[in-house]
């Protein structure tokens, strides 16, 4: 199982190239668990369904960051 860094929500909802790069993964690395964090309810939502094109095999959040 490959586990990436941590992603930051508000990076990949303004599309920071160095952050999106986190998301790209190839079948060798796979399985592959997507972890996000951040602090702001909007932009963890966002960072989901950007997550999810990615199709990672888990997703995990870091909740416990969450501004609501």
């Amino acid at each position: 199982m490959v586990y990436t860094e941590f992603v930051s929500s508000d990076a990949l909802v303004r599309a920071v190239n160095k952050t999106q790069q986190k998301l790209v993964i190839s079948n060798e690395e796979r399985p592959v668990a997507i972890q996000i964090y951040g602090k702001e309810t909007e932009a963890v939502t966002e960072a989901a369904r950007i997550v999810e094109d990615a199709r990672p095999d888990v997703f995990l959040f870091l909740i416990g960051c969450l501004r609501i």
